[in-house]
């Protein structure tokens, strides 16, 4: 009988130890994904900007929006599989994204909404990695209320970045790892950003009237623009 008890009691004891370390709610870091792939063809983009047109065959051109860009925005988002650049077709007209700044092969690698300077239209953020030799990753914005493509002054080098809405409801870049499919139809029309909460390495925010970027402890010193570079 002791036996038996002493049997009973080791399985008592081990089962409130599994509820004590399994049951237990454990903090876990909040992971950021952010990814799109085709959606559709491009034809209302290029019926928009005819000068666009290509061999489709060679590089199909596609629509990649969102949901979640669709859903509470009038942006639409286009890319091409092969030679990269990203377009939005806003309002009836089309706007350079990346390819807006000059820099050679680039792509957007990740897409958020907010209205940041509070005029009451969102802004369509983005990043994009660039570079022939050197990797660079940088930040903008396509301004509703303008129309156009705006750069944010720092860039990334050698490394990725992904923006998207903190819990806190800050907008930030975040140190990112970037995959592309391999998809020989597809190509560069699909994207998939992973990133940690705790790799934040920058937030874009208002200040002194300006949208801006504010760097943190994971870019110590960061480049004003590639061009600027030592």
């Amino acid at each position: 009988m002791m036996k038996q008890c002493k049997n009973t009691g080791l399985i008592l004891w081990t089962g409130l130890l599994l509820c004590i370390t399994g049951c237990t709610p454990q903090e876990t870091e909040d992971i950021y994904t952010v990814s799109f792939c085709p959606i559709g063809d491009a034809q209302d983009m290029l019926d928009a900007a005819p000068e666009m047109v290509c061999d489709p065959e060679e590089n199909p051109c596609y629509e990649i929006t969102p949901d979640y860009i669709a859903e509470q925005s009038d942006y639409r988002i286009f890319t091409y599989a092969s030679l990269g650049g990203t377009f939005l077709l806003f309002e009836g007209d089309v706007y350079s994204l990346d390819r807006e700044f000059g820099f050679p092969f680039s792509m957007v690698t990740s897409l958020a909404l907010a209205d940041i300077n509070a005029d009451g239209k969102q802004e369509l953020y983005f990043t994009f990695a660039w570079g022939s030799g050197v990797y660079v990753s940088q930040a903008g914005y396509f301004d509703p209320v303008k129309k156009e493509s705006v750069l944010l002054p720092y860039d990334y080098p050698y490394d990725d970045w992904l923006v998207t809405k903190a819990e806190d409801g800050a907008l930030g870049l975040y140190d990112a790892e970037l995959e592309i499919p391999d998809s020989e139809e597809s190509g560069l029309a699909e994207i998939r950003m992973t990133a940690k909460a705790s790799d934040r390495a920058a937030e874009i925010l208002l200040e002194n009237g300006e949208i801006t970027f504010k760097p943190g402890a994971l870019m110590e010193n960061p480049k004003q623009g590639y061009g600027d570079r030592d």
